[in-house]
């Protein structure tokens, strides 16, 4: 499943866009994870085949027969899982505050730093 990246114009779109939109990513995400857990589970278990106990009783051109099989296969499932884990996302940075409108007016609070008057406060 190729990869579907995000149309600029998000905020033209409707309502009805945008659920679709919504269900596409949900529905690739699922695909991807569903891939992931996949190349894990064939990896594990082709790691098993070939350090299991039941490799050391074969003959020996049928182990470097089957061990370059191995070798070839995990390589291929090793990139595979790389590729699909790779996030095309853009990595996050410091969170920065977003300055507020200038049309909004500005009210400076001072606080006390004596802990009487704040008793006062209270009561």
């Amino acid at each position: 499943m190729p990869a579907m990246s995000l149309p600029t114009n998000l905020d033209q779109l409707s309502a009805d866009e945008l659920r679709r939109l919504l269900v596409e990513k949900d529905r690739e995400l699922d695909w991807r994870q569903a891939k992931i857990d996949k190349l894990t589970h064939e990896l594990a278990m082709h790691k098993r085949w070939r350090f299991g106990v039941k490799t050391e009783h074969w003959p020996v051109e049928q182990r470097q027969l089957f061990e370059e099989t191995i070798d070839a296969d995990l390589a291929a499932m090793e990139a595979e899982l790389a590729q699909l884990s790779a996030t095309p996302a853009k990595a996050k940075g410091q969170a920065k505050r977003q300055p507020l409108p200038a049309n909004l007016a500005r009210t400076d609070f001072t606080t006390s730093r004596n802990p009487r008057s704040a008793l006062a406060v209270a009561r």
